[in-house]
């Protein structure tokens, strides 16, 4: 879904459809999102749940700052730049 947030036209919606069939795009990020806000990242219930939650970007491409915080505050997921 973070991938998704970040297409655009026939990408998106092939992206959407695969997702969550018959759905928006809004539908995807907030499902999606409030799926990875609401999973506990402390033991508190007696479960403890570790996401490995990153996107990974060539350090020669440069992302919108919007796109970014909002991968960040949607998804708990950090966003990194590599020599790839």
């Amino acid at each position: 879904s973070i991938v998704h947030d970040g297409a655009n036209g026939a990408t998106q919606k092939e992206l959407t459809d695969l997702l969550l069939n018959g759905c928006s795009p809004s539908d995807v990020t907030a499902f999606y999102s409030s799926l990875a806000l609401s999973l506990p990242s402390s033991n508190e219930t007696g479960v403890a749940f570790k996401s490995a939650n990153r996107l990974y970007i060539d350090d020669k491409i440069t992302l919108k700052n919007d796109y970014q915080k909002h991968v960040e505050d949607n998804y708990k997921a950090k966003v990194e730049n590599l020599n790839l």
